[in-house]
């Protein structure tokens, strides 16, 4: 979804003033940016604006409610989003799809099981203002004619002086995993979900 950027040992001491804490615990759903397309748009109405789409993939924790299953559940996703440049708010939308391994058992699984919508409310201010890799999201999505709320936080890969790829956790830094957070050679830029309450339709 967004950027990768350089930040300063003084904006990250700095994270502990601006925007809310990154998530601290287990997040229901895991996903990493596997394409992103941006444009910077101006209106003379709402001002410069940040429109980007991208494909994000990973995993949905066994029983939560993206994943039907007793283990965990690959999840992809495509969205949208688009803030003012000015203040970093703005709206996101999308559709998501639980898979399965289909007909190749080698490639990644791609046989859709269960699939749904989300939207919501981004504040990508952390980022666009205060110059910290990260942003924070509020939405909720639709399976099976259920409604999920959820809080989110994405986190953008950066690096401190000659370190390697970081993300900015609740403790501070820590590594981006070389094995499981690079796609196609690049740190992925990762989103944590977690689920409120559900409501029926």
């Amino acid at each position: 979804m967004l950027r990768r950027t350089l930040v300063t040992a003084l904006a990250v001491l700095g994270f502990a003033t601006f925007g809310p804490t990154p998530n601290v615990y287990a997040a229901d759903v895991t996903l990493y940016e596997v394409t992103e397309n941006m444009k910077l748009k101006a209106f003379k109405k709402t001002g410069a604006r940040r429109q980007a789409t991208s494909a994000l993939t990973g995993k949905a924790a066994a029983g939560s409610p993206l994943c039907p299953l007793p283990v965990p559940c690959v999840v992809n996703a495509h969205g949208a989003d688009d803030v003012s440049v000015s203040n970093g708010l703005g709206t996101f939308t999308g559709k998501w799809s639980t898979v399965v391994q289909g007909d190749n058992s080698v490639d990644a699984p791609e046989y859709d099981i269960l699939n749904g919508t989300f939207h919501g409310l981004m504040d990508f201010s952390p980022a666009l203002v205060n110059g910290l890799p990260y942003g924070t999201v509020v939405g909720e999505m639709w399976a099976n004619k259920t409604r999920y709320p959820f809080t989110g936080v994405f986190y953008l890969p950066f690096v401190m002086g000659d370190s390697g790829p970081l993300y900015l956790g609740p403790s501070g830094p820590v590594p981006v995993d070389p094995m499981t957070e690079f796609s196609i050679g690049f740190p992925a830029v990762k989103f944590e979900i977690t689920f409120g309450a559900t409501t029926a339709k």
